[in-house]
């Protein structure tokens, strides 16, 4: 929907069926959307729970286009579905969908058409969003998979670099940080790593640079300022923290 700042009057609202059997595990947690729209120019971009992204006017609520994901959300793993936020990049929008079962897509859409610019394949998602990197000059999205950490051009959607990030339940859900030097990443598994990206002979790699095993993040992203990373860890039933982001 769309409000009226002044005086909080609905000014336009869309409604569309989206029918999402959580599994039998989740059913207590809420159903969704977890995604959280974006705005781009005149344009509102909403994914939905079931995986179903929907491009609308944001001055008259019209649909302008709409493409269906869901055949590729399973959620026998997968329990609370569809779960990244949109991201603009260069002009971009960038989508990543997929299940456990299904595999997952990257995908980046022209904003005005949904015409597809490029996309890659792999693991399926985590919850986590995709963030941009800005790093010699260009673009990088890097994402977390249910497995991995991978980082993609974002002209074209090749692969720069991945590293292994497995969850035995597949609860990859905190977005990755970039501090300018270091990628954050963290589970409430794995505990909180960070990464050093780097080109050697034109070749990406990506290089642990430090590991905190008490510091465990879960579902909400951490955030950085003046050179220390705050978030909450879910140790000792909850743990406010700001650890030095350059050694942990």
């Amino acid at each position: 929907m769309a409000v009226n700042l002044a005086n909080g009057k609905i000014i336009w609202e869309q409604k569309y069926q989206a029918d999402f059997k959580k599994n039998q595990y989740a059913v207590q947690m809420a159903k969704g959307p977890n995604a959280t729209p974006l705005v781009i120019g005149k344009r509102l971009f909403t994914l939905g729970v079931t995986g179903t992204l929907n491009a609308w006017d944001t001055a008259t609520g019209r649909n302008l286009w709409s493409k269906d994901f869901s055949k590729t959300v399973d959620t026998s793993k997968m329990f609370c579905g569809t779960a990244a936020s949109p991201l603009e990049v260069d002009g971009k929008l960038i989508v990543q969908v997929g299940s456990d079962i299904h595999g997952g897509q990257i995908l980046a859409f022209e904003p005005s058409s949904g015409k597809v610019a490029w996309e890659w394949k792999g693991l399926g998602p985590g919850y986590a969003s995709p963030v941009v990197i800005s790093l010699g000059g260009k673009n990088q999205i890097a994402t977390l998979t249910q497995g991995s950490i991978v980082g993609l051009d974002a002209a074209t959607g090749q692969e720069l670099w991945s590293a292994p990030f497995p969850d035995e339940w597949h609860e990859n859900i905190v977005t990755p940080l970039w501090t300018g030097s270091h990628l954050i990443v963290s589970g409430p598994r794995q505990g909180t790593h960070a990464f050093t990206l780097a080109q050697v002979n034109g070749q990406w790699t990506a290089t642990e640079a430090w590991k905190n095993a008490a510091v465990t993040m879960y579902m909400s992203s951490p955030v950085f300022g003046d050179g220390l990373v705050y978030g909450h860890s879910s140790k000792k039933k909850g743990q406010f923290f700001a650890i030095d982001a350059k050694t942990g």
